[in-house]
């Protein structure tokens, strides 16, 4: 019987060790994984505070995209008002070239009697087209060329 005792109180403390150390294994366990969820949030603050800074700058250019918006609107309007403007003064050389014409000793205009009186949009137009003409087409020759025959 004592025998049996004491293998029971061996058996118990061993249990009671063994209980003891796999505690502390899971609070250590806990403890690590702790520390990489710290890190892991540290990280995701890093990226946040990038994602913040990018953020603002996008604000910021939306700002200044908004303010040319409005500043491009006025101009829209400043340039109908200019086109009516340019309109009336091509209208006015036309009639100081057709006053040129009938009484030529006044010599009131400055303008050419062949060149013709645009307004600057139609000069523009004018200009484009002539510069699109002009610009060489960039096509693959049709003709291979011979070889060197050395």
């Amino acid at each position: 019987m004592l025998s049996s005792k004491c293998g029971r109180r061996l058996a118990a403390c061993g249990i009671v060790t063994l209980a003891t150390q796999l505690s502390g294994c899971l609070a250590y366990e806990i403890r690590d994984e702790l520390r990489q969820v710290n890190a892991s949030l540290e990280d995701v603050k890093v990226q946040l505070g990038t994602v913040n800074d990018g953020l603002l700058k996008l604000e910021r250019t939306n700002t200044l995209l908004s303010d040319l918006d409005m500043k491009l609107a006025s101009m829209e309007a400043t340039n109908a008002s200019l086109s009516s403007i340019d309109a009336h003064l091509a209208s006015l050389r036309r009639t100081l070239n057709n006053i040129d014409s009938t009484i030529p000793f006044l010599k009131v205009s400055d303008d050419d009697k062949d060149s013709p009186i645009e307004t600057a949009e139609e000069k523009a137009a004018h200009e484009a087209e002539e510069q699109s003409a002009a610009e060489p087409t960039a096509e693959p020759s049709a003709e291979p060329t011979p070889a060197d025959p050395r």
